[in-house]
């Protein structure tokens, strides 16, 4: 489905290829064309400074652009520019999927990358509370964690650079030929073709790289420096201090969230509250400094979040508190909240005699 930021983004010339289907599904069908005409109404009336006085049957026109956008090839583009030159004046409300691309391309970005033949972006996004699995062109799969970023360019095969903001698994195709690189927090992870997993959130103060099988190599994009990572080691890397250290680890503990587990393994809670948070789209406050030193060794396989909450609490001196959600002044949904507070009257509960 067609959203006002696929839209606002292609307005603008800062689009994707996702961006671009998203634009060219909605003009093939009644509902995309009902959602372009609510996008469109403000941005057509501004452009013509008038209201709407007629309209006109300009089936014709819609019919040749949708031919040029399933083709694809940036040349045909320039039959747009005749459109444009005869219909500019033509307000058609009811075929505003006609008009649309007419706009977007030539309102205010006539130096699109389709129009001036560049390379593409791609971007695959996760919404928060979810996970999702990406196929990319040259055969590499993976798996992209809860309100993560991946971007790379069109076309990929010979060029296999990936941005990410996020967290994703990469299982990497081989090619000797173009080694695969995953950029993050002003560093690059080389590969040939092996299995390994990036975490890097901008608002993040450590980024990890967790090796599950092959080598990988590591450098800062100065090239100043440089490690190698093997199999069940993890590359941790300080944001804010600039500082890198590198520990043997269970790799399978840390790219379990791709199949719906979540394992800690003597995490403090703060770390275990900011990935909870991220798992379920909520917003943790630790109120008392007394919880940030509570450590946690346990494993969730597609928990409820209340379910989560009763566990921490029975098992550390933790008292929780569910918000309800609230509405800012620009009548949006903020995130709900979980308030944790130091539970002075809190009592272990005793352990179970094995049953003989």
């Amino acid at each position: 489905m067609l959203t006002q930021e696929n839209y606002n983004r292609y307005k603008k010339g800062n689009y994707s290829k996702d961006d671009f289907e998203a634009l060219k599904k909605a003009m093939q069908d009644k509902k995309g064309r009902t959602q372009l005409d609510v996008f469109m109404r403000e941005d057509w009336l501004e452009l013509n400074n008038t209201d709407v006085k007629f309209e006109k049957d300009l089936q014709y026109i819609l019919h040749k652009i949708h031919y040029i956008i399933n083709d694809e090839k940036p040349e045909k583009y320039q039959l747009l520019r005749r459109l444009w030159y005869n219909y500019s004046r033509i307000a058609a409300v009811l075929l505003i999927a006609a008009i649309v691309t007419i706009i977007i391309l030539y309102k205010n970005d006539k130096n699109s990358a389709i129009l001036r033949n560049e390379i593409a972006y791609s971007e695959i996004h996760t919404p928060l509370g979810s996970r999702s699995k990406f196929h990319l062109p040259d055969g590499t799969t993976g798996w992209l964690n809860t309100g993560s970023v991946l971007k790379y360019q069109i076309p990929f095969k010979n060029n296999r650079h990936v941005l990410l903001n996020g967290e994703a698994f990469f299982d990497v195709v081989h090619d000797e030929k173009s080694p695969f690189t995953v950029e993050f927090s002003g560093m690059n992870v080389h590969v040939l073709g092996t299995s390994f997993n990036v975490m890097a959130f901008e608002d993040d103060a450590v980024s990890e790289v967790i090796l599950v099988k092959g080598k990988v190599e590591i450098t800062d994009k100065a090239g100043k420096f440089s490690t190698k990572l093997d199999f069940d080691q993890k590359f941790s890397l300080d944001k804010n201090q600039r500082s890198a250290q590198i520990e043997n680890i269970d790799a399978q503990n840390y790219v379990a969230w791709k199949e719906g587990k979540l394992i800690f393994r003597n995490e403090p809670l703060p770390e275990v509250a900011k990935r909870l948070g991220r798992w379920y789209n909520v917003e943790f406050v630790i109120k008392d400094k007394e919880l940030n030193d509570i450590r946690y060794r346990a494993t969730f396989v597609d928990e409820q979040l209340s379910e989560i909450l009763r566990l921490l609490s029975l098992s550390a001196p933790i008292s929780y508190k569910i918000e309800d959600r609230i509405m800012n002044n620009d009548n949006e949904f903020l995130k709900k909240k979980v308030i944790l507070t130091y539970n002075k009257n809190y009592k272990l509960l005793p352990m179970k005699k094995p049953e003989t």
